[in-house]
């Protein structure tokens, strides 16, 4: 069977179909129709622009001494702010004074005792906290501002709740609620119990959770909230922590869910709260909406590296922000002090803004905050347009507007040729070639091509995967050439051998591994003529019938189809085809394109961070600087590359060496070992396991391994499909699964598919 490979986020199909000029007329009376409307929703899309920024704006101002980290990975829990002070806990629990710098040097030790897991303030400056203990029994104790311990109470065969957020929260009167695990509780798993210890210290009552939320996959927080404290739990249902002794919980309406809540942060009003876009907001309770606070690009910050929010005063947030997400130690955390300023008092920079759909990409918003903070003239933001129809519909009326352009578009998933034919992309080769620049030369020269339309060269992706298969039977070489029709002839000689593995996935067999045949054989793109009611495409169709009906079964194949994921991947398939093929198939395992019409490999290139300049763009000599830093700069090969080939041939010559370099055992001065016999003793590359736990060690490939690979990336068609394909894909991918079911006849299914491809392609001319 077919393994399973999911295109991440960034990506853009394309195929091997070439340039076709009758798509134009129908694109450009779309696009005069976008025009009529681009003025009004111009100056809309920029009125909307204004309110959003506001008049402030955060701005990040360096911190007076230590910088923590220290010992631990802070999460948004170990802080909490009163009046005076701000408290955390490293270890300690320290508290720094609240004035216009916040000076960590001027830090003051609150309670230095060993193993505190967690804590809160009241008002008062009156801390709580909790020890753990591995011998002995957990306690919670309270101490005043001064430091006088107030009361120290043992929670005997109780723990710390080791799910959620916080665990302690204190009401207004100062009672304490602790959430913690039960070891007493009958069952095999240990039970959630809410705890309540009144000011004096006395342990008033207990309430069992389990019963009411099942706590096995639960994920409990408390929330210090004006109103009081709320009980929060994974799906995000929200009940208020009532009063009395024993601790009750009265449902709140509705849920944070309703609001988008991803996760929440410490405010001096109430949660700050983040949801799935790039905003921090202000929540002040059940019966408020989220206020926005600011937005994390404007500040320079990444926000899926904040791992802590405070707010500290009316016009100060502290953050912790891990940068790397290589690991969360302590050494690569560090504190960013964010303070709102007059957008008038901010160095004022020309903005670039790049146009999405739907949520920004991960990747577009991390480049553009490392950009912004190295550039002093420009500033870039992502700008999303929403999903669907009408978000397409907005992004087409941006694009075609003279004056509320966006300055870049993300081409992910989209119709390139639609926005290239219609003129709404500049020809990047305008910027290519400047000193310090991209040079045509740094990029795969059938990348280029594929993406050059009309003349232009619209986009340069930055990396791809390849939708392909592995020969794994010599057989297959007897079609002498690559296309279907020969391929199935020779499967057809041998009754114990099909052309590919049973699939039982109608979706893409057709939609993938059948269309850059049948796109080309079955239509004329000149004439617009469809043959899909011809006895080829029945032929076809039966194949494909018998390779997911419930009789397949095919035994062996001479084809593994599978998506191809970089030099990592490559390697691991080659070496799994070839223990798995017969002794003399193992040296003829190679990787080879899709069955085409015409004899040739074809390839379904899946293209990811695609970028184009727009055409209307108010900065393109700012959204060139982008776009070439967002081209030259990665975070790590690996990181970047892990899962995809880059498009830059610096890049591929330097992953493929490292492919073929041997790594060798080394004694502690750095000097090769050597085996019995005086060889070096090589060592893997890279260890890898699997989900059976098997454990494979891949070490230095063959130079001819790698030459091969290379020699077929370089022969790729990067000519991306129109959106006018995919629906043709979609159309036969949807109509065949009637006739694969038994719900229609191949009569049916053959005359539905010609007439609605053929109005299709008519429209389209």
């Amino acid at each position: 069977m077919r393994r399973e490979k999911h295109m991440g986020q960034g990506e853009c199909r394309a195929g091997s179909m070439k340039n076709t000029p009758w798509r134009k007329a129908g694109l450009a009376l779309g696009l005069w129709a976008v025009l009529l409307l681009s003025a009004c929703g111009g100056q809309e899309q920029k009125q909307e622009q204004k309110q959003e920024q506001g008049e402030f704006v955060y701005v990040q101002q360096l911190l007076q001494g230590e910088k923590i980290p220290g010992k631990n990975v802070l999460e948004t829990d170990d802080f909490h702010v009163t009046e005076k002070y701000l408290y955390y806990l490293d270890g300690a629990i320290y508290r720094v004074p609240i004035g216009k710098d916040l000076n960590f040097e001027d830090r003051e030790t609150v309670c230095s005792e060993e193993h505190i897991d967690f804590f809160t303030v009241d008002q008062e400056d009156n801390v709580y906290y909790w020890i753990f203990s591995w011998n002995s029994t957990d306690v919670i104790c309270k101490r005043s501002a001064d430091g006088e311990l107030l009361y120290r109470v043992s929670l005997e065969h109780q723990t710390p709740y080791t799910n959620g957020d916080s665990k302690l929260a204190v009401d207004s009167q100062g009672n304490l609620y602790a959430l913690a695990s039960d070891t007493q509780t009958s069952g095999a798993s240990e039970g959630t119990v809410l705890v309540r210890i009144d000011k004096e210290g006395n342990i008033t009552g207990r309430t069992p959770l389990d019963e009411d939320f099942g706590s096995m996959w639960q994920r409990f927080s408390l929330i210090e909230m004006p109103e009081g404290i709320w009980f929060l739990t994974r799906s995000r249902d929200v009940y208020e922590v009532a009063e009395g002794d024993v601790p009750q919980l009265k449902a709140v309406e509705g849920k944070l869910s309703d609001i988008g809540f991803e996760q929440w942060h410490k405010g001096l009003h109430g949660a700050l709260i983040t949801k799935d876009d790039d905003w921090l907001y202000c929540y002040r309770g059940k019966k408020d909406s989220p206020e926005k606070l600011l937005r994390w690009q404007d500040s320079d910050i990444y926000r899926n590296d904040v791992r802590a929010v405070v707010q500290v005063t009316e016009d100060c947030l502290l953050l912790v922000v891990n940068e790397s997400k290589v690991s969360l130690s302590a050494d690569t955390q560090y504190l960013v002090r964010l303070v709102r300023t007059p957008i008038e008092e901010v160095p004022q920079k020309e903005r670039i803004t790049i146009a999405t759909l739907g949520i920004p990409r991960n990747d577009l918003e991390i480049a553009a905050v490392r950009f912004n903070r190295i550039s002093e003239q420009y500033h870039v933001s992502t700008e999303g347009y929403g999903g669907g129809d009408e978000g397409e519909a907005r992004l087409d009326i941006s694009l075609a507007s003279k004056d509320a352009a966006p300055d870049l578009v993300d081409l992910w998933m989209r119709d390139v040729w639609k926005y290239a034919e219609t003129g709404a992309l500049e020809d990047l080769r305008v910027f290519m070639g400047q000193e310090g620049g991209i040079r045509e030369e740094d990029y795969l020269t059938n990348l280029l091509e594929g993406y050059t339309i009309d003349g232009r060269l619209v986009c340069i992706p930055k990396s791809f995967r390849l939708e392909s298969v592995y020969v794994t039977d010599q057989r297959a070489y007897e079609a002498g050439d690559w296309s279907m029709d020969s391929l199935l002839e020779v499967a057809g000689k041998y009754s114990e051998v099909s052309l590919i593995p049973d699939e039982g996935d109608s979706s893409w067999l057709m939609g993938t591994f059948c269309a850059p045949y049948y796109l080309k054989r079955f239509i004329d793109w000149e004439s617009g003529a469809c043959h899909f009611d011809s006895e080829e495409f029945r032929e076809l169709l039966e194949w494909g019938k018998s390779q997911i009906g419930p009789d397949s079964d095919s035994g062996t194949s001479l084809l593994k189809p599978e998506m191809v994921m970089g030099f990592d991947d490559y390697q691991e398939s080659l070496a799994r085809w070839r223990e798995k093929a017969s002794p003399e198939n193992q040296q003829q395992v190679a990787l080879r394109g899709l069955p085409s019409a015409d004899g040739k490999d074809a390839y379904e290139v899946i293209a990811e961070s695609v970028l184009g300049i727009a055409a209307n763009s108010a900065h393109k000599e700012g959204a060139w600087e982008f776009l070439r830093y967002y081209l030259l700069n990665d975070v790590d090969l690996h990181t970047s590359y892990g899962y995809s080939f880059p498009t830059r041939v610096e890049l591929l010559d330097q992953m493929a060496e490292a492919m073929v370099t041997p790594k060798y055992e080394t004694d502690q001065n750095g000097k090769i070992l050597t085996d019995g016999n005086g060889d070096p003793i090589e060592k893997p590359l890279r260890h890898m396991f699997y989900p059976d736990g098997e454990e494979r060690e891949y070490f230095a490939m063959e130079r001819w391994e790698i030459d091969a690979l290379l020699d077929l990336l370089g022969a790729v068609d990067f000519t991306p499909r129109s959106m006018l394909e995919e629906k043709v894909i979609s159309i036969v991918t949807e109509e065949a699964e009637a006739f694969f079911g038994g719900n229609r006849t191949m009569e049916e299914v053959t005359k539905i598919i010609q007439n609605r491809v053929q109005v299709l392609v008519q429209e389209n001319q």
